[in-house]
């Protein structure tokens, strides 16, 4: 079954469901909360996540390529300044 929500829906919960293999496109998600999911494989592609905050997340295996890093921390630490360390090492 595919329910589609299309135009102004206000604040909507959605709770306990599989969602997998979804497509969420051309939404406003801001000052939302994303709790106890699981977001394995998804791919967020022309997404903004600027300010977006990842607390007491499994992030192993994720992989960030082409995207923008100015500002990003990771536990209080400048990934910009990280890499920079990085590519003088490597």
């Amino acid at each position: 079954m595919v329910t589609e929500i299309t135009g102004r829906a206000g604040p909507i919960v959605i709770a306990g469901c599989n969602a997998a293999g979804s497509t969420i496109r051309g939404t406003t998600l801001t000052g939302s909360r994303i709790e106890g999911s699981n977001l394995g494989g998804a791919v967020f592609e022309g997404a903004t996540l600027a300010g977006a905050a990842f607390r007491a997340c499994d992030l192993s295996g994720v992989a960030i390529t082409g995207s923008g890093l100015v500002g990003m921390t990771i536990d209080g630490i400048a990934v910009e300044a990280l890499l920079a360390a990085y590519r003088k090492v490597a």
